[in-house]
């Protein structure tokens, strides 16, 4: 009974930017379009950058069956040439897809960033958008590696550049942090027609997804500090330190196969994670193990989950984390866009809200958490 058109009534108290320069920059096969994105050059040299989110939370209500259905099962499930998604089709790549040239609803997190890649100022909007275009990656690595320019792009360009050389900086501040990152490929399954397997790939992250991570990590990194400093109860993503005595056991393995690391004990490598980031660029020079190198690396880390209590992201290097960035997809993503609209949007009942938010959390996360191992 959803309507698959936003209607006029909907549109009320909303900022509208259906007149603004907005994109999504996604895979060629993707349906749920969770992300859109925009940049403008403001006077004073800065740029302001939107991270535009699909507003599920206005179509999936609180305590409804389809609520209910989309907490069991938690999260969408990728399979081979199939997805199980944790919303029925209508609203994942329906209404709640930011499909171009159609308006659609989404919460907007509104950020100006100097030269310097730093958030100075931010807003969080309600909002109206109209994608101008569903671009996807391989033409846009086309574009910023100055290569040809597929159709419909050219109008776009130098909003994509803009953005590249932000993102750029965004990820150099980012490993200066003590990020650490794992150069893994990812698998993908080819499936015929028949629905038999063809064959594997590797797809690598290169410019356009490197571009889309480094904001959504941002913008995920912002709305987490946006609801802590008013004092929201905020469902984080947090990321324990890694394990040491797997990291022995792995520093034991690689001295076994002459490729000993002198540089840092395991120790130092748990609690600084500059210097765990120094043994993943260690294993990156292996050669042709450098893939079975990294899985077991990988397998030294804590594993990430959903708390109500913040003890920071370890392996981003983010002492404020959260998924504000794909609710179509993802069930603690839809609780932050309610906690929100219950506790910053809406002026009423704030206190009552926080409360309320603030009991229902740690469920949410032991749910979220299960579902996702």
């Amino acid at each position: 009974n959803i309507s698959q058109k936003v209607l006029d009534s909907e549109k009320i108290g909303r900022c509208d930017l259906t007149d603004w320069e907005i994109f999504t920059i996604d895979g060629r096969d993707t349906k749920d379009i969770d992300d859109a994105l925009s940049i403008k050059k403001l006077d004073n040299g800065n740029y302001l950058v939107g991270v535009h989110i699909a507003d599920v939370s206005h179509y999936v209500k609180e305590g409804s069956p389809l609520d209910i259905d989309a907490f069991s099962k938690g999260t969408s499930a990728y399979l081979a040439g199939k997805v199980i998604p944790m919303l029925p089709k209508e609203l994942s790549n329906g209404i709640c897809s930011l499909n171009p040239n159609v308006e659609r609803l989404a919460l907007s997190c509104m950020m100006e960033i100097n030269s310097n890649g730093e958030v100075i100022n931010h807003d969080v909007w309600r909002s109206i958008i109209k994608s101008n275009m569903q671009m996807n990656y391989d033409s846009v690595n086309d574009i910023l590696k100055g290569k040809n320019v597929d159709e419909g792009y050219d109008i776009h360009v130098e909003s994509l550049k803009r953005l590249n050389a932000l993102a750029l900086i965004l990820r150099s501040n980012r490993l200066s942090d003590g990020a650490v990152e794992f150069n893994k490929g990812e698998l993908k399954v080819n499936i015929a027609e028949n629905g038999k397997v063809s064959g594997f790939s590797i797809r690598n992250q290169d410019m356009a997804e490197n571009l889309i991570e480094e904001f959504m990590l941002l913008a995920n990194e912002t709305i987490d500090k946006h609801l802590c400093d008013r004092g929201i109860p905020c469902l984080h993503r947090v990321h324990d330190i890694p394990s040491k005595e797997r990291l022995e056991e792995f520093l034991n393995m690689l001295d076994a196969i002459g490729y000993k690391y002198n540089k840092y004990d395991a120790d130092a490598c748990c609690t600084d994670t500059r210097k765990l980031q120094d043994l993943a660029e260690f294993i990156n020079n292996t050669g042709s193990l450098r893939e079975m190198l990294s899985t077991n690396l990988v397998r030294c880390m804590s594993r990430a989950k959903y708390s109500n209590h913040n003890i920071g992201h370890s392996g981003l290097a983010k002492s404020n984390y959260c998924h504000f960035t794909s609710p179509i997809r993802r069930y603690p993503d839809l609780i932050i866009h309610r906690t929100l609209k219950d506790c910053f949007f809406n002026k009423d009942n704030i206190e009552e809200n926080k409360r309320k938010w603030k009991v229902k959390l740690p469920e949410i996360a032991l749910q979220t958490s299960k579902m996702e191992r």
